[in-house]
Order: structure tokens, then sequence, then C-alpha cells
């Protein structure tokens, strides 16, 4: 098996494992989640909001994920939940108005398809 092929499958392999632990209310394992995962969800929320917003909302999202861990299914890569978590939650209203407001406007935004 190539090199890289064994480590991106050890990675998966220790990601769903971290999530599984940190579901379970293991915080070192949420925090090896937090630092495998923190730069991509910065990145992507910064793309999404204002410079100066995106260190606050990315806190937001790791609070967020902490306090959703058990609706985690594991169907999709923990990546994925986070970035979808990431995303919504960086809809304009989500964090003044609740996670209502953000699954009212991905309801609008899906009917207008």
């Amino acid at each position: 098996m190539p090199r890289q092929v064994l480590e991106d499958t050890l990675t998966a392999d220790s990601i769903a494992a971290d999530s599984a632990l940190a579901a379970s209310g293991d915080a070192s394992a949420f925090e090896r989640l937090y630092r495998s995962h923190v730069a991509r969800v910065h990145t992507l929320v910064r793309r999404m909001l204002d410079a100066d917003e995106a260190d606050d909302v990315t806190q937001d999202v790791f609070i967020r994920a902490w306090q959703k861990l058990s609706t985690f299914r594991g169907e999709s890569a923990f990546g994925t939940w986070l970035h979808r978590l990431a995303v919504t939650w960086s809809w304009p209203g989500a964090r003044t108005s609740g996670s209502s407001a953000a699954a009212s406007s991905m309801k609008t935004d899906r009917s207008k398809r």
C-alpha cells in the first residue's frame, strides 16, 4: 500500500475513533479533533464572513460541535459534518437568533431551487 494511502487511512480511522470518544464526553479526543480541523474551519468561515468575525465564529462552530456531537451519526466523514455545521453557523442570523434562523434560511433557499 502506498505511504500516502496508508497515512490517509490511519488519519481517517483515528478521526472516526476520536469522534466516537468525543461523543461519549472525552474532552481529549475532542481537542484532537479541534486541532485537526480548526485551520480548515477558520479558512472556510473567513471566506464567508468578515475577517474580524472569523475567529469568534470559528470558536462558536466548535462550541456548537461539542454540544451537537451526539447527533453525528458517522454516515459521512467527521470533516464533512463539521464543514456543514460551519456553513450553517455562518449564515446571517444563525448566531443571533439561534440555529432555527439558519435552518429556516436553508429551507427557504432549498425551496427556490
